[in-house]
C-alpha cells in the first residue's frame, strides 16, 4: 500500500526537473517524472485531477481485465503499473490516453486499402476519419488511383489524380478531425516509383505548409534502383499502359532534390518489405503507418511500447563503463510482450475489418528507446562498430525472448488464429509480429530517456511538440555527467549528436536494428548538417537499400522555417564542452 507521494522540484541546468517520492512500507524510492513530461501528461494524457500514478493504475487495471481469473489479474495489474511507474516500458500514446478512460482505441497504426473509384475512395476516407478520432495515424497507397487527366469511362470526365486525393484526405482530416480529439491527424500517403504522376508526387511539399498533415513516400522497387544503378530508362504504368518514358536517374535525382530541399519525400522499399513479410501468403504489403515502423496489410493495425533501454544499466556508468542487466532486461521484455498482447483482446476497435485482421494475426511491435543513452553509459560512441554490434546484440535478445514469452502465450491462452489457416514461417506463437521500432518522439520525455533508437539531437535544445508549447532539453545523460564531474568539465568522445555521426553510420544502425530482431520496421530519421549535400543524400539512400533497410527518411536541419527541433546556438561553439548553471 502506498502511504503518501512527494513532489520536489529542483532547478538543474536551467532545467526544472521533479522527482517523485513514493513512500511505501518497504521503503522509498524514487521515480523520474520530469517537468517537461509534466507538461505533456497534462496536455495529452491525463484526465482532469489525474496524476501520473492514477494513469498507469487505470492502463494497468485495464490490460490486465483480459486475465479470466481474479489472482492472474492482480499479478498482472501490479505488474503493468510497476513496469510503467519505473518508466521501463511504456505503451504506445493511445494507450496511455485511452484505456480506462472514454473508450477510445489502444493501437497506433493503421493500413487502410485505397481502390480506384470514388466510393473505395470516400469509404477509405471515412474510416480514416474513425481511426484519427480514435487516436490512430493512417498510412495509405494511392497508386491504383487513375493519374491525372485520365478518361474516365462512366462520366466522361478526366481523372484529377492521386495528389489531388491526397489533398481532400489532408483537408479533411488534418483541420476537420483531430487525432484523438487533441491534436491534427498523422498520415503517411505511398505512391508507387512506377505510377504516372509521381513527378507530381515527389514535388508536392516543395512548398512549405502544403500537405501538412501528411508523411510522403515514394514506394521504390528493386527494377527502379538497378534501373538508376545502370543508367537505364524506366517506364510509368498505369493498368499495363506506359505513360511515360524517362531515365531512372532523372527520377531519383529529384527525389534527392525534394528530400535535401526540405526533407520529403522518405522512401519506403517495397520489394524489400515483401520479401520479410511474415504474412506473404496473405498478400503484398504496400503501405507503412505514418512514421514507417509498420508496415502493414490492408486493414492491418499494430499497439506498440518501447523497452526503456536507459534504466537497462547497472553500476556506476560516470566512472567506468556501465553493464546491461540482462536479467532485468528479459524481464521487462516478458512483461512488455504479455501486456502488447493483452491490448489486442480488451481493445475498443474503430472500424470492424480492422478488429478482425487484428485478432486474426494478433500483431504487437515491441521496439526500445533510450539507445543513444545506453551507448553513451557503455562508453561506446554511436555510430562506431561497437555501436552497431551493441544494437545487433540488444536486438537480437529482445527478439528471442519475445518469441519465446509469444510461444509461451499461445500454449496458455491461444495461438493467432492465422496459423490454423495459413502455413506461415514463423514458429506458431500468440503474436505473428513481435518486433518494431518506434520513433518515441513524446513517449521518450515521458521516460526521461533519448528517442527510439536516434542519436541525441544535441545537448541543449529546443522541441515543439505541443501546440503553441515549446519545451528546452538538456539530455538527463548529459545531467548527471556534468553535476558529477563539474559544468566545466568537457564531454568525452562517446557523447555525440546527431551532427556528429556520419549519414552511412546512421544507416550502419538502422540496418543493425532491422536485420537482427526486428520483423516489422524501423523508424529513423537522418537529422544532417545543412551544408549536406546532394550527393551524399543520394549515397545514403542507396546505402539503405544494399542494407536491406525497409525504408528511409533524411532531414537537412534548417531546410524549413518550421522546424520541431532546434539546437541552441551556444552548441556551435561548445558542442562538446561546457553546460550553463
Amino acid at each position: 500500500m502506498i502511504y503518501f507521494v512527494s513532489i520536489c522540484i529542483f532547478m538543474v541546468y536551467g532545467f526544472y526537473t521533479a522527482y517523485v517520492y513514493i513512500f511505501t512500507p518497504q521503503g522509498t524510492k524514487k521515480m523520474k517524472i520530469t517537468e517537461n513530461a509534466l507538461k505533456i501528461l497534462k496536455q495529452r494524457y491525463l484526465k482532469k485531477g489525474e496524476t501520473w500514478e492514477k494513469l498507469c493504475e487505470r492502463v494497468a487495471d485495464k490490460v490486465a481485465s483480459d486475465e479470466k481469473k481474479s489472482q492472474e489479474r492482480s499479478k498482472w495489474f501490479k505488474a503493468y503499473q510497476k513496469i510503467m511507474l519505473d518508466l521501463d516500458f511504456l505503451p504506445n500514446s493511445p494507450t496511455l490516453r485511452n484505456f480506462g478512460r472514454d473508450g477510445g482505441c489502444g493501437s497506433a497504426c493503421f493500413v487502410l486499402p485505397i481502390e480506384n473509384g470514388r466510393r473505395s475512395i470516400f469509404r477509405t476516407l471515412s474510416d480514416a476519419v474513425d481511426v484519427q478520432t480514435y487516436g490512430g495515424g493512417t498510412g495509405m497507397n494511392f497508386s491504383r488511383l487513375r493519374p491525372k487527366g485520365d478518361l474516365i469511362d462512366s462520366t466522361g470526365t478526366k481523372a484529377s489524380g492521386p495528389v489531388s486525393f491526397i489533398g481532400i484526405f489532408d483537408y479533411t482530416i488534418g483541420n476537420i478531425i483531430r487525432q484523438g480529439g487533441i491534436r491534427p491527424g498523422a498520415n503517411m500517403g505511398i505512391l508507387r516509383i512506377d505510377h504516372p504522376d509521381i513527378e507530381t508526387f515527389i514535388t508536392a511539399k516543395n512548398k512549405e505548409g502544403v500537405l501538412k498533415n501528411f508523411n510522403l513516400s515514394v514506394g521504390i522497387t528493386d527494377v527502379f534502383m538497378k534501373a538508376v544503378e545502370n543508367k537505364e530508362n524506366f517506364d510509368l504504368v498505369f493498368k499495363k499502359k506506359v505513360y511515360k518514358t524517362l531515365p531512372a536517374r532523372t527520377l531519383w535525382k529529384k527525389i534527392v532534390k525534394s528530400a535535401w530541399k526540405n526533407g520529403e519525400p522518405g522512401i519506403v522499399f517495397l520489394d524489400t518489405i515483401n520479401r520479410a513479410n511474415p504474412l506473404h501468403l496473405l498478400g503484398e504489403i504496400e503501405a507503412t503507418n505514418p512514421c514507417g515502423e509498420q508496415p502493414l496489410l490492408p486493414y492491418g493495425s499494430c499497439n506498440l511500447g518501447s523497452i526503456n533501454l536507459s534504466n537497462m544499466i547497472k553500476g556506476d556508468w560516470i566512472e567506468k563503463q556501465g553493464e546491461i542487466d540482462w536479467k532485468k532486461l528479459r524481464e521487462a521484455i516478458k512483461v512488455a510482450v504479455r501486456f502488447l498482447d493483452s491490448v489486442i483482446s480488451v481493445n475498443l476497435y474503430p472500424v470492424p475489418e480492422i478488429e478482425k485482421a487484428a485478432k486474426k494475426t494478433r500483431q504487437i511491435g515491441l521496439g526500445i528507446m533510450g539507445f543513444a543513452d545506453i551507448c553513451i553509459k557503455l562508453h561506446i560512441r554511436y555510430g562506431s562498430v561497437a555501436s552497431v554490434n551493441l544494437a545487433k546484440a540488444i536486438m537480437t535478445f529482445i527478439y528471442t525472448v519475445a518469441n519465446e514469452t509469444s510461444v509461451k502465450l499461445g500454449k496458455e491462452k491461444g495461438m493467432a488464429p492465422v496459423y490454423s489457416e495459413y502455413e506461415l514461417p514463423a514458429p506458431k506463437r500468440r503474436n505473428v509480429t513481435l518486433t518494431s521500432i518506434a520513433p518515441t518522439g513524446t513517449l521518450s520525455i515521458i521516460a526521461n530517456c533519448s528517442p527510439g533508437c536516434e542519436p541525441h539531437f544535441a545537448f541543449d535544445y529546443s522541441k515543439q511538440c505541443l501546440e503553441g508549447e515549446t519545451i528546452d532539453i538538456v539530455p538527463t545523460v548529459v545531467q548527471e555527467w556534468t553535476r558529477r564531474k563539474g559544468s566545466d568539465a568537457p564531454l568525452p568522445e562517446h557523447f555525440v549528436t546527431a551532427g556528429d555521426i556520419p549519414m552511412e553510420e546512421h544507416i550502419l544502425v538502422q540496418a543493425a536494428f532491422q536485420t537482427n530482431g526486428v520483423d516489422a520496421g524501423v523508424s529513423k530519421t537522418i537529422n544532417a548538417p545543412e551544408k549536406t549535400d546532394k550527393k551524399q543524400v543520394s549515397d545514403a539512400f542507396f546505402k539503405a537499400w544494399k542494407m536491406s533497410c525497409k525504408g528511409i527518411t533524411f532531414y537537412r536541419d534548417g531546410s524549413r522555417k518550421l522546424q520541431p527541433l532546434h539546437a541552441e546556438k551556444r552548441e556551435e561553439t561548445q558542442s562538446k564542452s561546457q553546460f550553463k548553471n
